[in-house]
């Protein structure tokens, strides 16, 4: 339940900050590099201008400084990824003193290139993104290896290599050519070698395991009448975290145990009828109900997952440039929006995803493989004059674009304006609990890593395993709303509430040491005993006459 600010970024080496961030706005001025007078343009805006060029395309640009020089080698670097062209990129910053001091020479440009550098970024760009050489591996390699199972699973189809049952092309699901995201995942696995395929039939098995036995609980609650009628599971992160995949786990036990699971989108500015409302209001942040028009039916057990919602506004929308009191005000609101689903038995379950850079590249290779096999698959559907599964191609296309890659390039800055969210509104009254613990209530995020999909899977459930039953066993009188509150900020007015939440969380958390060792630990402790013990023995009751 605790969470660091670093969990999940991974650095390979300690760059140069400058020099870093000035390859992330090179990058973003390259954009897709269609059009070298716009690539130069956009490099003059900041302080570039040509130096020379070179054959295959390669560019040099200088940048005059006070006191240094900053060279920029801008080079195409084969082979290109649906029709845009990667670039290589070395940014050097060097002394001006070295720099006049070989220019003066007639042999200037070949000294320039031998004279010392103070630091020097390399790395790659890609739609506007910058890539360091592990980062741009880890897309590639992923990119290349979809369309390498998607090619072998084309290969395979109706052949000896499928199960028995599935010989016949007419009988065999994997036959025909996926429909949407879901089945060309699963025809995409077909093709992975046999050890794979295993490999990930083994861990579905295990979540499915965790699914049958996360149901089975929500299935005894509603008969002891302590399940709650209505669940909300916000996933919050970064993009390309695997929110969707990695939480719809949840939903799936859900379904099994009886509830109906919608999803609400939150990734997009809200309409002219929201802005008329408060912030936090249920117009735009649903509850399940609020999903269902007056003429259908409301289930008995109903349940909403948010793809993305408040924090969103934060990174994404309009308060990106808040004071830290409209700041303050804004975390006050979503604590009471929690604290009422509380009050009324809503089940609001607070999921925030981070995961490391590299894991985020190989996401977007694996989506950029899957934009450029929808274009197979289009020609596919045009040659069988199939109409039906039109959108379901259209679902993968849309399944990135040119923001995920925008996001990448601004990691750190997104990632802690997330983790300042999740530290003012982790606790509902944090100040206030101090005074009232018997009243207040707490409903910490879930911080989940997901840098391995399979280990956040197994972790997710556990997660909300532990917070349902928590949940069920301190159920709360559903009075009305403003008078739990009054409670539990002791009586005071809106005015003196707000007030007393104008301080931010510090950025500086002391996780709490873990008590108690596993019996994993425990069993290793004692077998590394008797090894040791069986080693002194055999030393102490060694006799060189045995061996004579």
């Amino acid at each position: 339940m605790h969470f660091h600010q670093k969990a999940g970024v991974y650095q390979d080496t300690n760059l140069d900050p400058d020099l870093l961030n000035l390859a992330r706005l090179v990058a973003e001025g390259v954009g897709h590099g269609m059009d070298p007078e716009e690539t130069r343009q956009a490099l003059s805006k900041l302080g570039f201008q040509v130096f020379g060029s070179g054959s295959g395309g390669r560019a040099v640009y200088r940048m005059q400084r006070t006191d240094q020089i900053v060279m920029l080698h801008i080079t195409p670097y084969g082979p290109s990824i649906l029709d845009e062209m990667p670039r290589y990129i070395l940014l050097e910053r060097r002394s001006d003193f070295y720099i006049n001091r070989v220019t003066d020479t007639s042999d200037g440009t070949i000294l320039d290139a031998a004279t010392p550098r103070e630091a020097s970024v390399q790395g790659f760009t890609y739609s506007g993104a910058f890539f360091q050489p592990q980062e741009w591996a880890a897309l590639k390699m992923r990119f290349d290896r979809e369309l390498q199972d998607y090619d072998n699973a084309c290969r395979i189809m109706g052949t000896v290599r499928l199960p028995l049952g599935k010989r016949s092309p007419q009988r065999a699901k994997s036959a025909s050519p996926p429909k949407d995201l879901l089945s060309l995942k699963a025809f995409i696995r077909s093709g992975r070698q046999s050890y794979k395929q295993r490999r990930d039939n083994t861990r579905w098995k295990e979540i499915e395991q965790k699914v049958q036995k996360m149901s089975k609980l929500v299935s005894k609650l509603q008969t002891l009448g302590k399940a709650p009628s209505r669940v909300i599971l916000y996933l919050e992160g970064l993009d390309c975290a695997g929110k969707s995949s990695t939480g719809g786990i949840i939903c799936q036990a859900l379904e099994k145990s009886g509830y109906a699971v919608r999803t609400a989108q939150h990734n997009r500015p809200p309409t002219p009828e929201q802005k008329a409302k408060p912030w936090m209001d249920r117009i735009r942040f649903e509850y399940p109900d609020d999903l269902y028009d007056d003429d259908e039916e409301v289930p008995a057990f109903a349940s909403v997952m948010w793809d993305r919602g408040p924090a969103g506004d934060f990174v994404y929308g309009g308060f990106q440039d808040a004071t830290l009191s409209e700041k303050m005000q804004r975390y006050e609101e979503f604590r009471t929006y929690d604290y009422n689903c509380r009050a009324e038995g809503v089940l609001f379950c607070k999921v925030f995803f981070v995961t490391d850079r590299d894991s985020i590249a190989g996401t977007l290779g694996k989506r950029l493989a899957h934009k450029r096999i929808a274009r197979d698959l289009r020609t596919w559907l045009d040659a069988n004059s199939v109409e039906q599964f039109r959108e379901g191609v259209q679902e993968i296309e849309a399944h990135i674009d040119p923001t995920d890659f925008i996001a990448f390039n601004k990691y750190e800055e997104n990632l802690e304006k997330f983790t300042e969210v999740v530290r003012n509104t982790d606790y509902v009254g944090h100040v206030a609990d101090q005074e009232h613990s018997s009243i207040g209530y707490s409903n910490p995020w879930i911080v989940v890593n997901t840098s391995n999909r399979h280990a956040a899977r197994l972790n997710i459930m556990k997660a909300f395993y532990n917070q349902l039953k928590r949940f069920s066993n301190s159920p709360y009188d559903r009075i009305d709303a403003y008078d739990r509150l009054n409670v539990f900020f002791g009586g005071v007015d809106k005015v003196e509430r707000v007030a007393k939440v104008t301080q931010p969380v510090s950025n500086t958390i002391v996780e709490d040491k873990e008590h108690g060792l596993s019996s994993r630990a425990v069993l290793q402790s004692m077998l590394l005993l008797l090894l040791v013990y069986a080693y002194a023995n055999q030393t102490w009751n060694f006799d060189i006459d045995d061996i004579t």
